[in-house]
């Protein structure tokens, strides 16, 4: 059930595509051209599957890629393979070999952390500039109304937080960071296990996509009985100056 669930919100996600080459799919998106965690969009991503390399792109560098890969003398199946390829592709992008991990029922746990209100941001925010605050609050208009962020606070300050960063048709992807003198404490798993309830509550499937590098964010997730459903490669553009 929980592959199943997966597969329909991947498939949409990557977008439609065919064949073009053996064993290689190219797939248009507009998906890799949207606002990703406000700052950044996944230009490309390439998906590792036990059958077949997915690449998911957008329409401006579609045609491109398709020739670019065409072309490519690497084994488009393996990852060091496409990491040479979409490194060489565009060397204005960071490549990542990331996971895509995700869970189906809820977890019971007692928590800690609690839903962050608009009030509890401004309050949090009381050396920040008035014109940035403002900013900020336009920005996270949806989460704060939908309730879909959790945090622990100290005072009012905030030392930890997950929310739901993106919707994409059935999946929630889910971005959580810890301040540096409070990790270690169970802040993390706390405020991630808040948001993954969320997720499932409102019929959603919790996505939580990580850095292979990025061990201790892995293992986090695993604690929580989130499971690897995809092996990526992707191409961010960072758009905050």
């Amino acid at each position: 059930m929980e592959r199943e669930k997966f597969n329909r919100y991947y498939q949409a996600f990557l977008g439609q595509g065919q064949e073009i080459r053996p064993g290689v799919k190219l797939c248009l998106s507009n998906k890799r051209e949207e606002a990703f965690c406000h700052w950044y969009q996944q230009m490309i991503i390439c998906s590792l599957g036990p059958d077949e390399t997915v690449f998911s792109v957008g329409p401006t560098h579609f045609e491109d890629l398709k020739n670019y890969i065409l072309n490519a003398r690497v084994n488009l199946r393996t990852q060091a393979g496409c990491i040479t390829v979409l490194k060489n592709f565009d060397h204005l992008y960071r490549v990542d070999p990331m996971v895509r991990l995700t869970r189906t029922s809820p977890i019971s746990q007692a928590l800690q952390s609690v839903t962050l209100t608009r009030e509890m941001f401004i309050e949090s925010a009381e050396d920040m500039d008035k014109k940035d605050l403002q900013e900020v609050l336009a920005r996270k208009a949806y989460e704060l109304e939908a309730g879909c962020q959790k945090v622990i606070l100290e005072g009012k300050k905030i030392r930890a937080g997950a929310r739901v960063s993106n919707i994409h048709f059935e999946g929630a992807n889910i971005a959580v960071w810890t301040h540096e003198d409070y990790r270690g404490r169970g802040y993390g798993k706390d405020v991630v296990t808040g948001v993954t309830n969320w997720c499932l509550d409102n019929e959603l499937l919790p996505i939580y996509l990580v850095t292979e590098a990025n061990i201790p964010s892995l293992k986090l997730a695993k604690s929580l009985g989130y499971e690897i459903m995809a092996k990526e490669i992707i191409c961010t553009k960072e758009n905050r100056s």
